[in-house]
């Protein structure tokens, strides 16, 4: 997701809603709030420690994405979401949830642009753990799953919510 070398180049006051001053231009950021955009485009408004972003804050990324939530050392960390820009690739697909080392980890749901959902655990930006999959088309999986796949246990209801398959599945292929 975000990973750069984070030594300030420049800052601009902000106001925000915080207990931090604000930061002030040509100095360290420390212990402050403030603004900074790097030479790639991107820009993080938020707490900063120690010349990094640390505690709340927002990222709008060169590519339109945009992330809100916890830092630390300019990685997400903790609670926060994630929005793709509504052009690009993803087409606004939105996670809500853990992060980690700037990545998805723990406990989330993502919302994907084709309108499946899925809420349930993550590790290492993937679907990792137990989950439920709600397709757009109305079915649903509920089960485990690693590395994104569906592995495991797992049922997967058909849009009537009658029962379609039930048992064990690995790469997300149904085996017995």
């Amino acid at each position: 997701m975000l990973a750069m070398a984070l030594i300030p180049l420049g800052c601009r006051e902000v106001a925000a809603q915080t207990d931090l001053p604000p930061c002030k231009p040509q100095r360290s950021f420390h212990n402050c709030w403030g603004s900074f955009v790097w030479p790639n485009g991107n820009r993080y408004d938020g707490e900063w420690w120690y010349d990094k972003p640390n505690g709340r804050g927002n990222y709008v990324l060169a590519n339109g994405d945009t992330y809100s939530g916890g830092v630390e050392d300019g990685l997400f960390k903790g609670r926060g979401i994630y929005i793709n820009n509504p052009k690009g690739p993803f087409g606004g697909q939105r996670y809500e949830g853990g992060f980690r080392a700037g990545r998805r980890d723990g406990k989330g749901v993502m919302n994907y642009q084709n309108g499946d959902r899925y809420v349930g655990e993550f590790k290492a930006d993937k679907k990792n753990g137990k989950g439920t999959l709600f397709f757009a088309s109305g079915a649903k999986f509920i089960g485990t799953f690693k590395d994104g796949k569906r592995n495991g246990e797992g049922t997967l209801y058909a849009s009537s919510g009658s029962i379609e398959r039930e048992g064990r599945w690995k790469d997300d292929v149904f085996v017995d």
